[in-house]
């Protein structure tokens, strides 16, 4: 398949590197409103500096989004009307309207649209998720739940904030957990655009709590399930699993998988019609409303 990477910041690249590397695929167009850095990215891979969205019509089959997120719209509609099939970055978009018109474009044209929930892919999420099935299989529930996305200071911009950015994450891995129904959402007070910490009460009794900074003091970035029979410790950095039953922990071993291109594969596979567990653009808006239910009770929508 031909693709182009649209958006070469600093998520954009890894990107670039990703398509580059895919056997599958051809990264023929690179995108950015910079033009310097187009050109210099398009010498660097072999691949076409393109200067207007029209210029992929009929170059490429899918599409790479990483701009900014009140520019997925923008950028994924006309290219999801001409056919091609698109891997936006999360969140789906800063707004349901914009959300909804991309859902509608890729439906009305036969365009796959997917999103770019990477941590579906981080394989300790996996792993996990896979012991957790067996462990309510055999009688199990989940009790709680608490994920921690806390990242120090950096010189790095920001077009969303902290929720929509850090929390997003963990809020549809709760989706694809599916536990239950939010019911009750409680925020600490003195949210600020880098920091939120809330609560969130399910329907099945089930709390989740979450809290992320981009200004925390030291890194933490973590998620903890308990159930009625283990306790599951998930460190996303250092990708490990601890299992702990009858206050017996056991180190679990994590596959050394990118979460990044395994996603892409997914998504490539998606395309063709595979089945996939690459965000759909439904799935994209479920998070991104949840987001915005966090974001009105902690005051920053």
């Amino acid at each position: 398949m031909r693709a182009a990477v649209i958006g070469l910041g600093r998520m954009g690249m890894h990107h670039v590197r990703a398509c580059s590397d895919a056997s599958n695929l051809n990264l023929v167009a690179v995108f950015d409103e910079r033009a310097d850095t187009t050109e210099q990215v398009a010498k660097e891979t072999g691949s076409q500096a393109i200067t207007n969205l029209e210029g992929l019509v009929g170059l490429v089959d899918v599409a790479v989004i990483a701009v900014p997120t009140q520019y997925h719209a923008t950028m994924a509609v006309p290219l999801l009307r001409s056919g091609v099939s698109c891997l936006v970055e999360k969140p789906i978009s800063a707004t349901k309207d914009d959300a909804i018109a991309m859902i509608d474009a890729a439906a009305d044209c036969d365009a796959c649209l997917r999103i770019g929930h990477v941590e579906r892919f981080n394989p300790a999420i996996t792993l996990l998720k896979s012991i957790l099935k067996d462990d309510l299989e055999n009688g199990s529930r989940i009790k709680s739940i608490s994920a921690r996305r806390l990242n120090l200071a950096s010189d790095r911009s920001y077009d969303v904030d902290a929720v929509l950015d850090l929390m997003i994450h963990d809020l549809d891995l709760l989706n694809t957990i599916r536990v239950g129904a939010v019911t009750a959402i409680e925020c600490t007070p003195g949210s600020t655009e880098h920091r939120a910490t809330s609560t969130l009460t399910l329907d099945t009794g089930v709390s989740a709590s979450f809290d992320v900074s981009r200004v925390a003091e030291t890194q933490d970035r973590g998620l903890s399930i308990e159930t009625t029979s283990s306790t599951f410790d998930l460190d996303f950095t250092a990708k490990t699993v601890t299992h702990t039953v009858d206050g017996i922990p056991k180190a679990l071993v994590v596959d050394a998988i990118d979460p990044l291109r395994t996603q892409l594969a997914s998504f490539i596979a998606a395309v063709g019609g595979a089945e996939s567990d690459v965000a759909t653009g439904q799935d994209g808006l479920v998070a991104l409303q949840l987001a915005n239910r966090v974001r009105a009770g902690a005051g920053l929508l």
